[in-house]
């Protein structure tokens, strides 16, 4: 039960047999990137750090990204708001949630609902929330197959976005370029965000375990046709 929860054996045996300059840790636990940290091995935290881990990273800004999002749909009149969450305890989504909550603007009220990672899952959570007493006129989506689940399950149910229910993802995947209408949310781009990613992993790589540069990516606002004043 202890090797469950405690991947330091683990980690060790892989590390030994793996001869890396520098490794990548992509939605890494606390217990992963604290044990990169305190044998002090070369990595970068592809997401956000845990807290005291002293190792660098590369993500987008989150929280800023989602009060950004959040700004965006009171500005339009949203004032019921629901942000969708993954199962997994990620520190992005975390700063998200938090971000929404920072908003603090008059009569704006989010709600987090937390998915099982499923269609169907995704599709319960959101039959519970149109049938509150105020239900949301707006989604966060905090990632892109939410977004999907989310667009596709309500024109099941006959309710039209954006004209019924907005819709706005934190996270974009190429898959909703295909979807109709078109998905508002924001974008990063993966040649500029691998670039950085090289560069920094390079220099880790020559023994420079501080390799600098701004640790927060800040995505573009892609303005589709999901999201309109309720």
């Amino acid at each position: 039960q202890d090797r469950v929860h405690d991947p330091a054996a683990r980690l060790a045996s892989l590390v030994e047999e793996e001869a890396c300059s520098a490794w990548v840790l992509l939605r890494s636990s606390a217990a992963v990137q604290g044990w990169f940290s305190e044998q002090e091995l070369p990595g970068l935290i592809r997401g956000y750090p845990h807290p005291g881990v002293q190792l660098p990273h590369l993500d987008v800004d989150w929280q800023a990204t989602a009060r950004h999002a959040a700004g965006l749909l009171w500005r339009m009149g949203h004032r019921q708001v629901v942000g969708l969450t993954p199962p997994e305890k990620l520190m992005g989504v975390a700063a998200a949630v938090q971000g929404v909550i920072d908003l603090r603007e008059p009569g704006f009220q989010a709600m987090e609902l937390k998915e099982n990672a499923t269609r169907d899952g995704v599709a319960k959570v959101l039959a519970r929330a149109l049938r509150l007493k105020q239900p949301p006129t707006a989604i966060i989506a905090t990632r892109p197959r939410q977004a999907a689940t989310a667009l596709t399950w309500l024109a099941s149910q006959g309710i039209r976005v954006p004209q019924d229910l907005s819709i706005i993802t934190l996270a974009w995947e190429p898959f909703l370029d295909h979807l109709v209408p078109e998905m508002t949310g924001y974008r990063v781009d993966r040649e500029t965000v691998a670039k950085l990613m090289v560069r920094r992993l390079e220099r880790l790589a020559a023994g420079d375990r501080h390799p600098g540069g701004n640790s927060w990516i800040s995505p573009e606002l892609v303005k589709g046709e999901s999201v309109a004043a309720p």
